[in-house]
């Protein structure tokens, strides 16, 4: 069942949105922790906060913005693109990897691009920009943090390592 936000992104139940880790699972829908209505968003960091729940609320709050950035961006690709340098910004500055921010995107089931309603050929054409983002659209971010030169660094990182191009 999918329901509807204010902006028109089709949002599922919480259980079915959240990515799975193997050691990690999601919460029930309608389950809700304590620490919901005081977190904050654009300060959470994964590798200090060893708590599932808020790992869970995190990625749900970055794929909802993400999706609805991207909805209103429909068909104005500078704007598509901007929207995805803040969702790859916003994940690395919390300590997720590339891989589950690529598999977010457009891999899990609903995807963030599924959620802002894009059709199959326009999330492959917003993979194509997603995958010729470069490095240096993200440098320069700090996000009002330290951490974003290391966020940056890791990303290099893992660009580098055989397989990974």
């Amino acid at each position: 069942m999918l329901t509807r936000n204010v902006v028109g992104v089709k949002s599922p139940p919480a259980a079915f949105r959240l990515y799975r880790r193997h050691t990690r699972h999601p919460p029930l829908a309608g389950d809700s922790s304590p620490s919901e209505s005081i977190m904050d968003y654009e300060a959470y960091d994964n590798d200090a906060n060893p708590s599932d729940d808020d790992y869970f609320m995190f990625v749900d709050w970055l794929s909802r913005m993400t999706a609805s950035e991207l909805h209103a961006a429909k068909g104005d690709p500078g704007e598509q693109k901007e929207a995805l340098c803040r969702y790859y910004r916003r994940g690395l500055l919390a300590n997720l990897t590339a891989p589950e921010l690529i598999d977010f995107l457009g891999t899990d089931t609903p995807s963030v691009l599924e959620m802002a309603g894009y059709t199959e050929q326009e999330a492959r054409e917003l993979m194509r920009i997603s995958d010729g983002l470069t490095l240096e659209n993200l440098n320069g971010f700090d996000g009002g943090r330290a951490s974003a030169p290391a966020a940056v660094s890791r990303l290099q990182q893992e660009h580098s390592q055989p397989g990974n191009e």
